[in-house]
């Protein structure tokens, strides 16, 4: 009975032990931030968002859009990176960069 009870908290520490050192799965996040001063460029920010609507939907991409901050542009969060691009760029060149920073193929 003693032998019993040493071996059944012996597995349950083990598959305690290997519950932690699994890698939790990061969140992919871009923050969109709408403070510019020129109103062609939020349009161009607005436009790219419709475009890649299937692109985050389909890769867990969350998005939030900020209107009343000083910031003009995209900010990508992945875990603890982060990558800030600054004004408007084009719904290509928004998802190729989030494929190579999310790591998606």
């Amino acid at each position: 009975m003693r032998v019993n009870y040493i071996f059944l908290i012996f597995v349950s520490s083990v598959m305690f032990l290997i519950g932690c050192n699994k890698e939790m799965p990061q969140n992919k996040e871009i923050i969109v931030s709408l403070g510019c001063n020129d109103t062609e460029i939020i349009s161009d920010i607005e436009h790219s968002l419709k475009e890649i609507s299937p692109f985050l939907k389909s890769n867990n991409v969350n998005l939030m859009i900020k209107g009343n901050v000083p910031e003009c542009g995209y900010l990508l969060k992945f875990g603890s990176k982060q990558k800030n691009i600054d004004s408007a760029i084009t719904d290509v060149e928004l998802i190729d960069i989030g494929k190579d920073f999310f790591e998606i193929n």
